[in-house]
């Protein structure tokens, strides 16, 4: 069971770690995997974030992958994964999603987003792939 943004935050609560607000992140952010259990997430990638909060590790879990500012960015627990940031998004879905932020920052971001979002659809098809045929 995937659980993106708040879904980790979740899955972590759940399971007896901690969830809470923390510094904000928005836009496209560096991330690493710092635990080969889930091949689908690369080593390093760029990731689209939209949170305020983070989570901790449950008794049992692994820190799958940290980020410069947001150390917890996405955790194994058992069959789930939690993921901090979005794989899940379209072009369409971050203009409806930056349409309040100033033109400067929406401007970044639509920069940023020709640059990543490929990449990010392919991570979130492995991501689906190792859901739906199992991890391997």
């Amino acid at each position: 069971m995937p659980g993106i943004c708040l879904g980790a935050q979740l899955i972590a609560s759940a399971h007896g770690a901690p969830e809470t607000k923390y510094l904000a992140e928005t836009g496209w952010c560096p991330i690493k995997t710092v635990h080969n259990a889930f091949p689908a997430l690369p080593r390093v990638f760029h990731a689209f974030q939209l949170h305020e909060g983070t989570f901790g590790i449950p008794p049992g879990g692994a820190l799958l992958c940290t980020g410069e500012r947001v150390q917890n960015q996405a955790l194994l627990y058992g069959s789930a994964v939690g993921l901090q940031f979005h794989v899940e998004l379209t072009r369409e879905l971050i203009q409806l999603w930056t349409r309040h932020m100033p033109g400067k920052e929406r401007a970044m971001i639509t920069r940023d987003s020709d640059r990543y979002l490929a990449e990010s659809n392919r991570i979130c098809e492995g991501i689906i792939r190792a859901f739906t045929y199992g991890f391997q």
